[in-house]
């Protein structure tokens, strides 16, 4: 009790939207077994799959096994399962009744903590912030490796599901971890709130958790960011993705924000676009087109009692027990969530709180994305336009889903089948926010062509050579701006081909290479500087040690950010004669 009272007392103390002085989240465990409904009337959930070295493995469970009950609380359906692993947390013990063979088997073991994120050429920080209603919740920061000083800083309003903000290894949700942590290698601040009752947030458990007590969680996280001394608090943006796309308009009200990014959302009534969802799920999924109208048109008529009325399904099933059959979920959940959320969610003016926007956005939609309407994101960006004409941008990414993974055909999008990570879903945003950013070019400082100002150019470019030479990839990274590319004509098989690198790839190359320290020489150059844009014309001779590998000039195009100057192009040529009269 009094343990319990000293965390109220520290949590009266930290002031609504900050950092917390004191991390007191424990951490929450990671399962580690899949399970699936049994149907019908029957209790429990059966485990499909285990995987090792996780808090299901330490107790013993075994696929087949059908979970009766968690820690006391019986478990009847895949919500009672999900509230009971959510509760875990390391290194609590754990107790567990399964059946298994027809005999009820008793479990013990110890909750084994998730692994904390990683990821390469950043750093991944965890904290936590205290929302307005009073939930200590984690905060996942991810920023660039070695970079120190003020940062432009993305923050996440994240999706509908229970999951997670968390990445556990490379194959966890690849198309969102790239994104996110892409962002952070392109030289941004990258937070990212757990909503409550997930993860390590305290909280109401996320199946009972409502709508405006998820967005104070979202809120809290903005205020968190441009309260942070390493932020650029002039370039501070919102992304929301899924759900969150549609919400940031209204996390972002009365918030300092340099813009705003929205993807896979909605921006009409919850009630229009669920009932566009179903008939996509349904056509996909190869119902006959006359059984899709049959269905659609109970579903309308569900989903109207539901929504509009503010029904739970169970409530509307026992007196219309013909709907039973297009209701796919559970009598008082969707998708996880309560359904008293969805009530609040269809109250929810989304296209009065884009109107509201002011500041440039940038929608984005897969153009695989069976979840979610085009219709929708044209909407959110022609109402963006008609306050502030060439405010807003959609761009269509083409064969993306949801996830930003790229399939050969809309059909593998909704089976999941055979996609890659779509790598220009990245590409996109970062050339949005560095456009973005550059509209703050007025409160910019800017530079004359002067001695001192071509000194501080150069002083960009000399710092590259020395991180290259270093092999420092951090180094050689931080001196990039956003969106950057390095290109050039290589030989290859008696001709030329174009060579083209991401700033990170370049890195990465560097990092790697075994062939000696690289040694480039650089000649006088040419500096040429009109306000945020400078230019860089320059001889060079390049090394491995001391073996001269080839020459040619470099030309290096720089624009001038709060931060200071980063290189946003680097072309060159590639000699490997008449070097030795090269500088």
């Amino acid at each position: 009790m009094r343990a319990a009272l000293a965390v109220v007392a520290l949590l009266a103390a930290v002031p609504v939207g900050v950092q917390a002085a004191v991390d007191s989240l424990p951490r929450h465990a990671m399962a580690g077994a899949a399970v699936e409904p049994l149907g019908g009337d029957s209790a429990g959930v059966r485990v499909t799959g285990v995987s090792p070295g996780y808090t299901a493995a330490g107790l013993g469970l075994a696929v087949g096994d059908v979970i009766l009950e968690v820690d006391g609380q019986r478990i009847r359906t895949l919500i009672d399962y999900a509230r009971a692993f959510r509760a875990w947390r390391a290194p609590a013990e754990v107790r567990m009744t399964v059946r298994r063979g027809g005999a009820e088997r008793h479990l013990r073991g110890r909750a084994v903590p998730r692994p904390r994120e990683t990821g390469d050429g950043i750093e991944v920080t965890y904290g936590s912030v205290v929302s307005d209603s009073g939930d200590l919740l984690r905060t996942v920061v991810t920023r660039p490796a070695g970079r120190r000083g003020p940062l432009p800083a993305v923050v996440l309003v994240s999706w509908l599901s229970c999951s997670t903000v968390e990445f556990s290894g490379p194959n966890d949700r690849p198309g969102w971890r790239n994104l996110l942590q892409g962002l952070s290698r392109a030289g941004y601040l990258v937070l990212r709130v757990e909503k409550p009752g997930v993860g390590d947030s305290r909280g109401p458990d996320c199946s009972e958790l409502g709508l405006w007590r998820e967005i104070a969680a979202y809120q809290a996280g903005l205020t968190a960011a441009l309260d942070r001394p390493d932020v650029d608090k002039a370039s501070v943006f919102l992304f929301g993705g899924s759900l969150g796309a549609s919400v940031a308009p209204i996390v972002a009200r009365g918030r300092p924000i340099r813009g705003l990014v929205a993807s896979g959302g909605f921006a009409r009534t919850w009630y229009e676009h669920i009932l566009g969802h179903e008939r996509r799920r349904l056509e996909l999924s190869g119902t006959p087109p006359a059984e899709v109208h049959d269905r659609m048109r109970d579903l309308e008529e569900l989903y109207a009692e539901y929504l509009i009325q503010r029904r739970a399904p169970e409530e509307i099933i026992r007196d219309r027990p013909e709907l039973a059959s297009v209701w796919t979920d559970m009598p008082r959940h969707q998708y996880g969530r309560p359904v008293r959320f969805f009530h609040e969610l269809q109250r929810v003016n989304v296209a009065e709180a884009w109107t509201a926007v002011d500041a440039p956005v940038l929608v984005m939609y897969g153009e695989y994305d069976w979840m979610m309407a085009r219709e929708d994101h044209e909407l959110m960006a022609r109402t963006v336009n008609s306050r502030a004409p060439g405010r807003a941008r959609l761009a269509v990414l083409r064969r993306v889903d949801h996830h930003f993974m790229r399939y050969p055909a809309r059909d593998h999008a909704f089976r999941e089948d055979g996609g890659v990570v779509a790598t220009d879903a990245l590409d996109t945003m970062i050339r949005w926010l560095a456009a973005a950013r550059l509209e703050t070019a007025a409160a910019t400082p800017q530079a004359d062509d002067t001695a001192e100002s071509r000194r501080e150019v150069m002083a960009v470019v000399r710092g590259l050579m020395t991180a290259m030479e270093r092999k420092d990839t951090a180094g050689v990274r931080s001196a990039f701006g956003p969106g950057a590319r390095l290109i050039g004509m290589r030989p290859k098989d008696g001709g030329q081909t174009l060579s083209e690198l991401t700033p990170q790839a370049f890195a990465d190359y560097v990092g790697r290479d075994t062939r000696g320290r690289w040694v480039e020489k650089l000649g006088e150059p040419e500096v040429r500087i009109d306000e945020t844009l400078a230019s860089v014309w320059v001889p060079y001779e390049f090394r491995f040690g001391t073996k001269l590998s080839h020459c040619g000039t470099d030309a290096f195009h720089l624009l001038r950010f709060p931060e200071g100057w980063k290189i946003m192009s680097l072309a060159d040529t590639y000699k490997t004669k008449g070097c030795e009269a090269s500088p």
